[in-house]
This record gives structure tokens, C-alpha cells and sequence, in this order.
């Protein structure tokens, strides 16, 4: 992923100044392909690295989006879980590392499922949300 972005930087032209994206259903190309490798960087873990910071900082300017936008873009992925989840999900990819959720991880999860008071059927939309991710 990180490639990725290094490469689509440096095959532009270097004279090239970005240039404002058409407008595509009220949404900016340039602000979907950002969201999308924001998606990317959360993919594995959850969390944007400092190096995965710089590069999406770099990727931003390129893309010619604000500093403001790129705040509320990001942020707009965290949109609907609640801090509580949010800690759910924290274990929940702590849990996932080797790949399989042991019997001892899975009661542990269930016990922090509950107190916090989170639903099967949300915790189960949660889980899901992490592998379609993957």
C-alpha cells in the first residue's frame, strides 16, 4: 500500500501541479481516492503508522485536498462506532493477530463485549466490518 502511493507520486509529472477533480456525484475523485487509501492504511491494524502519516500527508497535497478535508475524511470512516466499540474492535484485532480467535480469547472478548455493553449481533457487525477489511 504504502508503495502504492509513492509510486502514483512519483509517476506524476514533476511540473504537474495538481489540478481541482471534476465533481463526480458531489463527491471529488481526488477525495475518494484519498478515502480509499486511508481504508488501506486502517486495514491492517486499525491504526495510521507515523510513515503511513507522511506518506497520506504527501498523497494529500498531491491530490490537492486540505488539511481541514482530509481531517473530516478520515474521520468520516469512524462514523457510527461508538468509543466503547471502538475499544471492542481494539481487542477484538489484538485478538486476530495470528489470524484465529482462540476459546480462551473468545471468552475474554465476550466478557468485554458485555461490559460494555455491546450487542452479539453488534459485536458479530463488527467482527464482520474487520474481515471485509482484510
Amino acid at each position: 500500500m504504502l508503495r502504492t502511493i509513492d509510486d502514483k507520486i512519483k509517476n506524476s509529472s514533476a511540473t504537474k501541479k495538481p489540478q481541482p477533480a471534476v465533481q463526480v456525484d458531489g463527491n471529488d475523485a481526488n477525495e475518494k481516492e484519498y478515502l480509499e487509501e486511508i481504508k488501506a492504511c486502517l486495514a491492517d491494524d486499525g491504526a495510521i503508522s507515523d510513515r503511513e502519516r507522511r506518506i497520506l500527508n504527501r498523497l494529500r497535497d498531491f491530490l490537492g485536498i486540505s488539511e481541514k478535508r482530509a481531517k473530516e475524511l478520515e474521520e468520516s470512516l469512524n462514523k457510527g462506532v461508538s468509543d466503547d466499540e471502538k475499544e471492542y474492535l481494539d481487542a477484538l484485532k489484538d485478538s486476530l493477530v495470528d489470524g484465529v480467535i482462540s476459546d480462551r480469547e473468545r471468552r475474554l472478548l465476550d466478557k468485554l463485549r458485555n461490559s460494555l455493553d455491546i450487542s452479539k449481533d453488534r459485536a458479530k457487525e463488527l467482527e464482520n466490518s474487520i474481515a471485509k477489511n482484510k
